[in-house]
């Protein structure tokens, strides 16, 4: 079993930075707290990113391969971040259009 600490702030705070598959780079992370006075705000925990799973941790609560995940992000049917090579799924994400 998988157990992630969430905080609702955090995850809210990046939603609207959230696209289909959206790649963010350095520098916009780092506008984007500096914008929203976030400098102080929890961001990891525990080597984790806070309100968001990684594409294996979102492939287990959906009962799915990783690869599924990444091609549901690619055809829109799922929001994820990428950060560094890595896809990250919102804990709230559902997919809305099931291809299986």
């Amino acid at each position: 079993m998988i157990t992630l600490v969430i905080r609702i702030e955090i995850c809210s705070i990046f939603k609207s930075l959230i696209k289909k598959g959206a790649v963010m780079t350095g520098r916009e992370l780092i506008l984007y707290i500096l914008a929203n006075d976030l400098e102080n705000e929890p961001v990891f925990k525990d080597g984790k990113f806070l309100g968001f799973l990684s594409a294996a941790e979102y492939a287990v609560t959906k009962n799915v391969g990783e690869e599924t995940v990444r091609l549901w992000v690619d055809l829109g049917y799922l929001d994820g971040l990428i950060i560094y090579d890595e896809l990250y799924i919102p804990y709230y994400a559902e997919v809305t259009k099931r291809g299986v």
